[in-house]
């Protein structure tokens, strides 16, 4: 049976027709999205999404109704994924979008609020095979004012994963505009150089991921040792352990990065410190 989708107030079965071929989001990838790890019906890291969500928004020059705010749209999803059946783990997509128009002429700057919902199946635990990833050497990130945001406008990262489904990797490393070490298809890379847990500044053009986020302010609760800076080729040489992390799968241990292998014993300790008490609520 299909799902259930939420679009601008109202519930809809997902394979109706909602948005015209004239719409700013379908055309210019107008918009934004956060992807949303839930647990009994309720989102994880709620604020950590909301405060990338409006920040967003506000650069992009969307106007929100004063009812659209945190509260508003977590009820909702609660309600999407009740009326779903989601009750256990799941995946949320939250997506903004600006209606129709051209490039100077939008008919408004209201923010369409899409909200869908997935069952997360697997187990919570940290993977035992290390990911075996590569350098995705087509496209750049550029680092701009747009780089922390989720935008619709995903080309680069598609094509990382691209490259990485043709390679038989299980991901992709994108560089940024300077050549250096940015982020992957599908997550933010954190490395172990040194007994120091070394991320890519977000000045270096990475999403401003959330778990991102928790992972910097857990570890330094912890008096772990946190650089966030430009990292290189010669950091991931140096590099004794690579993890990447997204809001869905928490950590997930890297074993190699082309030729480049990796040992897992700190990422193991950080994951049973950090993560597993997030999963368990």
């Amino acid at each position: 049976m299909s799902q259930l989708i939420f679009l601008d107030n109202q519930f809809h079965r997902e394979e109706q027709l909602l948005i015209g071929v004239n719409n700013r989001g379908f055309r210019y990838g107008d918009g934004l999205f956060e992807t949303i790890r839930c647990r009994s019906e309720e989102m994880q890291l709620a604020d950590f999404h909301f405060d990338r969500l409006f920040r967003g928004m506000q650069l992009l020059g969307f106007e929100p109704p004063s009812f659209m705010t945190g509260p508003y749209i977590a009820g909702k999803l609660h309600q999407l994924l009740h009326r779903n059946g989601h009750h256990g783990p799941a995946r949320a997509r939250l997506t903004v979008f600006r209606g129709d128009g051209g490039p100077f002429d939008a008919v408004s700057s209201f923010p369409h609020l899409l909200l869908q919902s997935w069952p997360l199946a697997g187990n919570e635990a940290l993977n035992e095979n290390g990911l075996v990833l590569g350098i995705h050497e087509r496209t750049r990130k550029a680092i701009d004012e747009l780089s922390g945001c989720k935008t619709n406008n995903y080309l680069s990262p598609l094509m990382a994963a691209r490259e990485a489904k043709l390679n038989h990797w299980n991901d992709a490393v994108i560089r940024n505009s300077a050549g250096r070490i940015c982020e992957t298809a599908v997550a933010n890379i954190f490395f172990w150089i040194n007994g120091r847990l070394v991320t890519p500044a977000l000045t270096e053009g990475p999403v401003a991921g959330t778990m991102r986020r928790y992972i910097v302010t857990e570890a330094r609760r912890l008096h772990t040792p946190v650089e966030e800076r430009a990292v290189t080729e010669d950091d991931m040489a140096a590099a004794e352990e690579m993890f990447t992390t997204n809001a869905i799968q928490g950590i997930r241990w890297v074993a190699a990065l082309g030729d480049k292998k990796f040992q897992s014993e700190k990422t193991v300790t950080l994951f049973r410190q950090v993560i597993q008490p997030l999963w368990q609520g």
